[in-house]
């Protein structure tokens, strides 16, 4: 099919709202690495979040496209 196996999460949810939406993360994407720590386990990606600043690159494959996005992980808050 053209695809290249490689390791990772997949996506199966993504949460309305929450840091990874607002990324565009979607639904079947394939969560390579996040920030330095390659993602194998699920643990393996809540330890790199717990340890990330405000912000934290999420490399991800798509269908055949590769993509690394910046995901905020700090808290959004509007002014009134």
């Amino acid at each position: 099919m053209g695809l290249t196996e490689v390791d990772g999460l997949l996506v199966r949810q993504v949460e309305a709202g929450s840091p990874a939406e607002r990324s565009g993360v979607l639904i079947g994407d394939v969560l390579v690495s996040a920030g330095e720590t390659a993602l194998t386990t699920p643990e393996a990606l809540l330890d790199a979040l717990a340890t990330a600043g405000e912000t934290i690159g999420l490399h991800i494959v798509r269908g055949v496209e590769e993509t690394t996005l910046e995901v905020v992980l700090t808290e959004q808050t509007t002014q009134a």
